[in-house]
């Protein structure tokens, strides 16, 4: 770092130029309270666990917002009435030649030449109007099932949309409520790994408080 009024080079961690004594941009870190070194590893302890939880849920936000720039997928086809009657209009057609075909197979048997030619008639009219009914119901639920799945669909993204501020809003407090604790330690500490190691050192006998610790830290 260098000073902006004479340019002279200084260490990061200075507070004022030691030629001209203009005073750096670095802000001053508060006073490291004096608590003993058990209180000191229960409080780094947790910070370390709330600075897990804002990091799990800075990774939820992130994940949610990236689900979110996805384009919604919704269905905007339809079914039409001839997908489903098509079938009913081949049977049809069918009846109707195999009725004929067999009525002049037996056209010397008046009785069963009569029944043929009214099945004729009868068979294939009796398919279309049935399958009208079910081409008309099935492509009335299958249109239904569409809608329902674009409802959901959009239901589903207004959820997230919604578990995504009310997260948002939880990570802001969570991490006001962190900052104020660990308001002492240097920002570029203030994560979860930072604070395991700060917390090894405290636990393993290397240091006599919290102050040297982060001292060791910020180096």
């Amino acid at each position: 770092m260098f000073c902006r009024k004479c340019g002279n080079e200084i260490s990061d961690s200075a507070l004022f130029c030691n030629k001209c004594g203009e005073k750096t941009d670095k802000k001053e870190i508060p006073d490291v309270p004096e608590m003993t070194l058990d209180d000191s590893i229960v409080l780094v302890d947790k910070l370390k666990f709330m600075y897990s939880e804002i990091e799990k849920m800075e990774r939820n936000v992130a994940d949610n917002e990236s689900r979110l720039k996805r384009p919604i997928n919704l269905n905007y086809g339809s079914y039409s009435f001839f997908r489903f009657f098509w079938k009913y209009l081949v049977f049809a057609t069918i009846a109707f030649y195999g009725f004929l075909i067999f009525s002049l197979i037996v056209s010397d048997i008046d009785v069963a030449f009569n029944i043929s030619l009214a099945l004729a008639v009868i068979a294939p009219v009796g398919l279309l109007i049935a399958g009208g009914v079910m081409a008309v119901r099935r492509r009335d639920i299958e249109n239904e099932a569409i809608t329902i799945n674009n409802e959901h669909e959009k239901e589903r993204r207004k959820k997230l949309e919604q578990e995504t501020a009310d997260l948002k809003g939880k990570l802001s407090i969570k991490k006001s409520d962190a900052a104020k604790m660990a308001s002492f330690i240097p920002e570029n500490i203030r994560n979860s790994s930072s604070l395991a190691r700060l917390s090894a050192l405290l636990q393993g006998g290397k240091v006599s408080d919290i102050g040297e610790a982060i001292a060791i830290l910020r180096k």
